[in-house]
């Protein structure tokens, strides 16, 4: 939260901001404000992993409209040569900014055949599908056996960005898409299996708020970067003769 507000206690020092979070303590390597551009880092670190006999797999999460870059293709093919353990998760939300998919290609899934990668596509606003999925392709990946395509249709409920009118969609069919909730179907299935009642939701609710606002607290509080460490972790490159 601290580097959302670009504060000094942020995870990247508040260089960052929300395009650039990375905390490699989690495993987390980044977000890339350049669209798939991170893909062909997956698949170094999945060699990278693989070299050093290391019992990694990379997990790289992108959007539907990442498909159309030519970096796309290139991890893809990289990723397939080299028996790379990564996995690619695509988030299809059926809207390329304001393109709908039904004016493109709507299965990612199926690009992934033509290199030869194993590939699924499934409901991602189920949690128990997603997880399901997700721990065959880490199984996939771990064992050797090279990357993994997965590809959860979704949807999101807001504009691409802040600055997005929404009026390519109906305001109906957003409302349509929240009846599908990932959260309320897994609440609905926790509670129907009985591991779960309506008190205890609302303690889990209450807690996630008070952390949220803890972060938000803590974050107001937090100093902002120096202007003596504007050149922090800038490299010169050495005078040329």
């Amino acid at each position: 939260m601290a580097e959302l507000f670009g504060k000094a206690t942020g995870v990247s020092g508040g260089r960052g901001g929300s395009m650039h979070l990375y905390d490699v303590t989690k495993g987390f390597l980044g977000g890339y404000a350049i669209v798939a551009a991170h893909l062909p880092l997956a698949v170094g670190l999945g060699l990278a992993s693989q070299m050093k006999k290391e019992d990694f797999v990379t997990l790289c999460f992108f959007g539907d409209g990442s498909v159309g870059e030519g970096e796309f293709h290139e991890a893809l093919n990289m990723s397939v040569l080299w028996k790379t353990p990564t996995i690619f998760f695509c988030e299809n939300n059926l809207y390329g900014m304001g393109v709908p998919s039904r004016n493109r290609c709507p299965r990612r899934s199926k690009l992934a055949a033509a290199y030869n990668m194993p590939a699924v596509s499934i409901d991602g606003m189920d949690v128990i599908a997603v997880h399901e999925a997700t721990q065959k392709a880490v199984a996939h990946a771990r064992a050797g056996n090279g990357p993994y395509f997965i590809e959860a249709m979704t949807y999101r409920y807001r504009g691409h960005s802040m600055a997005d009118p929404e009026l390519y969609r109906l305001k109906d069919e957003v409302e349509q898409y929240r009846k599908r909730d990932c959260i309320e179907r897994l609440k609905t299935q926790m509670m129907k299996a009985g591991q779960l009642d309506e008190a205890k939701y609302q303690e889990i609710a209450a807690r996630v708020e008070q952390v949220v606002e803890e972060s938000v607290e803590f974050s107001e509080r937090s100093p902002q970067p120096g202007l003596e460490t504007l050149f922090h972790y800038i490299t010169k490159e050495p005078a040329r003769g």
